[in-house]
């Protein structure tokens, strides 16, 4: 009895961490991918000083997206105007695009009407501001830049590589407050294929955004193309240190628009502390099956106790009548 105990109770918790790591596989793929090697260094994106430098070869095309959706009437931040600027000033020859709610639903609906629905079903507007730019990158080309982020210098040597991506502060994943591509590069071809297949509801508010349409869901897709992607289709990284806070930097960084909800700063301490926050979901994952297992199999007993002390005094009661 004790072995077959034994047995049941191992084959619950190896099940439920193998469910754990189901359902984290993605997150654990991405945070074991060397991104390094793929980094932009700061000698690669240098600053071209050729007085030609206007007519030099150039991959992705000089065209600046930003999406302004306003919805519930709001007014544009004065630092997002300020910012928006300094990108039209400090790359004049570029083409300049912003993206408002009614030209994102007429670009849906004649390029891609399959998403269109999707997209107005998200929960969060930042799902639908997260989401609408993989579309327009992976149409036209361009560079893309969030409203709160400005530029500190001309965006040129940027467009030197086909495609590129920011990576997160901790160099961990991928974020997508700016990214570059040329048009129809397989990587933003694949973030637009594996969209609808990342909409879910996961509970948390944070969750949901970050894993739906946001950096979350550009890294495990950017894992993926990793593992498929064809050898002359590169992706380069943009380092934090390039992407902003230094004098060499390309971006500036504003306050942003605060679509955090309650559980942001719950799940950016535990990104902060990966290791201690994998052992406390690894001790929870375990803990609260084996808790379920215990319960239930103290509920079973109680059952199978009841029902021999049932037996027992039915047998009894049948031995006193027939004495």
């Amino acid at each position: 009895m004790r072995c077959q105990t034994a047995f049941q109770l191992a084959t619950f918790i190896i099940s439920a961490v193998l469910l754990l790591l189901y359902l984290f596989s993605g997150v654990i793929r991405t945070i074991l991918l060397d991104i390094v090697p793929y980094a932009l260094t700061t000698e690669d994106v240098a600053p071209t000083e050729s007085p030609a430098s206007d007519n030099a070869p150039t991959v992705i095309p000089k065209t600046i997206h930003q999406v302004y959706l306003g919805f519930d009437n709001e007014v544009m931040p004065a630092a997002w105007e300020t910012a928006r600027q300094s990108c039209i000033d400090l790359n004049p020859s570029y083409e300049y695009k912003l993206w408002t709610n009614e030209s994102v639903v007429d670009f849906l609906a004649t390029e891609y009407p399959w998403f269109l629905e999707t997209w107005k079903g998200y929960r969060h507007h930042i799902q639908r501001a997260d989401s609408i730019r993989y579309f327009l990158l992976a149409h036209y080309g361009g560079i893309y830049i969030d409203l709160d982020n400005g530029c500190r210098r001309s965006l040129d040597p940027l467009l030197r590589f086909p495609a590129w991506m920011p990576a997160t502060s901790i160099r961990v994943g991928l974020t997508n407050h700016v990214m570059g591509t040329k048009r129809g590069h397989p990587y933003f071809r694949l973030l637009v294929e594996r969209i609808q297949a990342y909409d879910h509801d996961y509970v948390f508010p944070y969750l949901t955004v970050m894993n739906s349409a946001g950096p979350h869901f550009v890294s495990m897709v950017w894992e993926e193309y990793m593992r498929t992607r064809p050898d002359d289709e590169e992706l380069r990284i943009l380092m934090q240190e390039e992407y902003k806070g230094n004098a060499w930097s390309f971006f500036t960084k504003e306050q942003g628009g605060g679509w955090y909800a309650w559980d942001h700063e719950v799940f950016g301490i535990a990104g902060r502390h990966m290791v201690l926050s994998g052992f406390a979901i690894a001790f929870f994952g375990c803990s609260i099956p084996l808790t379920i297992w215990w319960l239930g199999s103290m509920f079973a007993r109680q059952i199978w106790m009841s029902a021999e002390e049932f037996t027992r005094s039915s047998g009894m009661l049948e031995w006193q009548k027939a004495d």
